[in-house]
């Protein structure tokens, strides 16, 4: 990489992690649980290593892959004192003070993994874990101008960076405002790294939030992404033995890192409760992430599977020999591109049939899977056409109705008169992720704001309790030409019911662009707000069409800032039809394709066994 990198003159190196060799010592055993835990056997690992501690009691590396293993099978409080050790013994070794680190700050002592992570660096410079955990505990400590400090002097002093902290930085300016030095950081990554998987995993869901990105050049780096992913790794496909029967009771598996109190998973539970099961058997593979486990939605989703297997210390080889083992037929990714994913195990081709599905807004790009499930309001007919021809990737299947059914929380609360009916200011608001916030947005948000004599704008959202955030979304919003006396910034609520409580507050829901709300949309419409969604080309610029058709109001979309300013505009100053749609919208929504569980399952059945019946004849796993 050459020029700039992205905090400055261009940023080197990478962190340690398990080591072994030998053999019948301490370092073989070392060596036998790194193959152990490669091949998804955590606790097996874990034995394996205590028995030699049992021989060797002040063994570093022994310790070290000791605290390790206990990170990953979720004993953190345990895993601080071997890590300690482990750092007394190796005081040079900034690999084991990462890992201290780490447990540390999985236990709350974020002070004391700061110094770690800085003590790591002292020795390290370059190491890239080190500077991510650094600012990841900065940001938990609410320090985000010290963490951005951080990022700049990393890679002021790196000529070259460290692919996690090529990514580590892309999210940090992603989130803080920064979106279009987030792409230029890991396409400058890629260029200095043609083949690395961790940098060709993280652009293409970058790119989907860049409006200043053309659409189709997106689509493209998905292509091409996928297609250097699958070359780098270049995996052989598995062997499988389902019974090419059209008609049979097909088995299909969900893989999802969000079997969990996410926002998928109010998508997910209708179509696991849903499908006919005459006809088809469900499974679910939860492939969570270190610190976004189990919890209550975890046990309500998992009962609604005919199987159900938590995958978190499976890894992507181990999980593929898992679902075959399993015998499904269609394996269906929730993931995409996101937290959690497991590409090699969609590239391992474990099922006949593979299909990317609800949790992603692109394609994957990758050649094993056959297609992508979307609807024709969110892809419509033709649009992408000339970037796919001839590309080894999925084809779109559009469902004939809305790809999407949402189950609300029970606890829901009623919904509220809208503030403009009670004499109050009329309020504008978004409740949706800061990273989905761009210029384009702003300017969308602060033309109806403009346009509203007296109105307000409210964003609430995860990050803007930090200053330092709060300050770089302000100034985008002033740029665009609103006055930050009509804006007020807010940090998320923790819980469901406060969050949905809010919108009390709201007489109208702006959307984001380019990436659309989703959950957002839904919980504003559930609570009575209508949402007004600016419209783009690509899929996730027309979530916000596809969720507003499903409830007959599609009308409230446009294609430009300005003219879904115009909607919001008039609605606002029609404080009659606001109060009736108000007091209606929840039970329309309710008698909508948007709450009809039973018709998307069919739907989704439908394209299944078409995909099937295209493999028993034959063709069926050719992506296109």
């Amino acid at each position: 990489m050459s020029g700039d990198g992205p905090f400055g003159p261009t940023p080197g190196g990478a962190g340690g992690g398990f080591g072994g060799g030998g053999s019948l010592t301490p370092d073989a055993v070392v060596e036998q649980a790194v193959q152990l835990r490669a091949g998804g056997r955590p606790t097996d690992a874990l034995s394996l290593v205590e028995r030699g501690l049992l021989t060797v009691p002040d063994h570093a590396m022994l310790l070290h892959v000791r605290a390790g293993l206990l990170m990953e099978t979720h004993r953190v409080e345990e895993a601080v004192a071997p890590a300690a050790r482990a750092v007394e013994l190796e005081p040079r070794d900034a690999s084991f003070r990462v890992l201290l680190a780490m447990t540390q700050g999985g236990t709350g002592r974020i002070h004391e993994a700061i110094a770690s992570y800085k003590a790591a660096l002292t020795l390290d410079p370059g190491n890239g874990p080190a500077i991510e955990g650094l600012v990841e505990a900065l940001r938990v400590e609410n320090d985000t101008q010290a963490a951005d400090a951080a990022y700049r002097a990393y890679f002021a002093a790196q000529k070259q960076p460290s692919p996690v902290a090529i990514c580590a930085a892309a999210e940090f300016l992603l989130s803080t405002a920064r979106p279009e030095q987030a792409a230029r950081t890991l396409q400058s990554g890629i260029r200095m790294y043609p083949n690395e998987t961790r940098i060709l995993s993280v652009l293409p869901g970058t790119l989907n939030y860049i409006d200043g990105v053309a659409p189709e050049e997106t689509l493209r780096a998905h292509v091409h992404c996928g297609a250097r992913f699958a070359a780098a790794l270049n995996l052989s496909r598995m062997t499988l033995r389902n019974t090419r029967d059209p008609e049979k009771r097909l088995r299909v598996g969900y893989m999802s890192p969000d079997f969990r109190r996410h926002s998928v998973a109010y998508f997910l539970e209708p179509l696991l409760e849903g499908h006919d099961r005459s006809r088809f058997e469900v499974f679910g593979y939860a492939t969570f992430i270190p610190g976004n486990g189990r919890d209550d939605m975890t046990e309500r989703l998992a009962a609604k599977c005919d199987a159900f297997h938590e995958t978190t210390d499976l890894a992507g080889h181990t999980l593929a020999a898992k679902i075959a083992a399993d015998g499904i037929d269609v394996l269906v990714d929730l993931a995409g591109w996101t937290g959690g994913c497991r590409p090699i195990t969609m590239l391992r081709k474990p099922a006949p049939v593979v299909v990317s599905y609800l949790g992603y807004p692109n394609i994957t790009g990758l050649p094993t899977v056959d297609a992508r499930i979307v609807d024709a309001w969110t892809d419509p007919a033709g649009w992408g056409d000339d970037v796919l021809a001839g590309a080894k990737v999925e084809r779109r299947i559009r469902l004939s109705r809305a790809m999407w059914c949402y189950v609300p929380p029970g606890d829901a609360p009623e919904v509220t008169a809208a503030p403009s009916t009670l004499g109050k200011p009329v309020t504008f608001a978004s409740f949706n992720a800061t990273k989905k916030i761009s210029a384009t947005a702003a300017r969308f948000w602060a033309a109806a704001v403009n346009a509203v004599p007296g109105s307000r704008l409210l964003v609430k959202a995860y990050g803007l309790g930090d200053a330092f955030i709060a300050q770089k979304y302000r100034e985008m919003l002033q740029r665009a030409g609103l006055d930050p006396a009509r804006v007020e910034l807010q940090a998320a609520d923790r819980d469901v019911v406060t969050h949905l409580g809010r919108y009390a507050e709201v007489d109208i829901a702006l959307d984001t662009y380019p990436y659309n709300g989703t959950t957002t949309t839904c919980e504003a419409l559930w609570m009575g707000v209508p949402t007004v969604t600016l419209t783009g080309a690509a899929h996730c610029s027309r979530v916000g069409y596809s969720l507003l058709n499903a409830v007959g109001m599609g009308e409230l979309s446009a294609p430009t800032p300005e003219t879904a300013a115009g909607i919001a505009a008039e609605f606002a100053r029609d404080t009659a039809r606001l109060a009736a749609l108000r007091a209606t919208l929840r039970g329309r929504m309710d008698v909508s394709e948007l709450r009809d569980a039973r018709g998307l399952c069919a739907a989704l059945e439908g394209a299944y066994r078409d995909l099937w019946i295209a493999h028993c004849r034959g063709g069926a796993g050719s992506p296109r």
